[in-house]
């Protein structure tokens, strides 16, 4: 929440980008603040059920909630991204 506005990621369709959004309960309006324009940069963790979203001063961050190891001692772990931070541009 940010006042009465309701903070919220919204996940890209087909024609609209991903975003980090506030909605205002009352009107009913929505007001786009971090827009992504390429839509992948944080593919493997905008899913809100698995990773943590926070949106504080005009920048988003996610991170993975949890990061597991490689399986056997010795071996490398490839992960994708644990943590990625955004700014606007704007």
């Amino acid at each position: 929440m940010s006042g009465d506005e309701l903070i919220a990621f919204r996940p890209g369709t087909g024609l609209a980008p991903d975003a980090v959004v506030a909605l205002d309960p009352a009107s009913r309006k929505e007001t786009v603040l971090v827009l992504f324009a390429g839509g992948q940069e944080v593919h493997a963790l905008d899913d809100p059920a698995l990773n943590d979203i926070l949106y504080e001063h005009g920048r988003v961050f996610f991170a993975a909630r949890t990061v597991a190891g490689p399986a056997t001692e010795g071996e490398v772990a490839e992960f994708d991204q644990a943590a990625v931070g955004v700014e606007s541009a704007g």
